[in-house]
């Protein structure tokens, strides 16, 4: 199983950044085409390039969607950021 790993557990705009990236990178390393992705995951093309960009509006349904779909898990640590606001 994939992971991506020490995510702090509030979700920052640096956090969903870090993870979008390393859902990106997943995807690519998969072989997955953005679209092929989007159509996966029964959304528009569109919500992944948001969804990889760190998007905070995404829903959090296609975030745990497109995590499942590339078998990845989290690993969040108990400590934020510094700079977490």
């Amino acid at each position: 199983m994939r992971a991506i790993k020490h995510l702090p557990c509030i979700l920052t705009v640096q956090t969903l950044k870090t993870l979008g990236q390393g859902i990106r990178d997943i995807r690519e390393e998969a072989g997955l085409s953005l679209d092929a992705f989007a159509k996966q995951l029964m959304v528009t093309p569109a919500l992944v390039k948001r969804l990889e960009a760190g998007d905070a509006n995404v829903p959090v349904g296609t975030l745990a969607s497109a995590l499942q779909a590339l078998g990845v898990e989290i690993s969040l640590s108990a400590k934020a950021d510094a700079g977490a606001a």
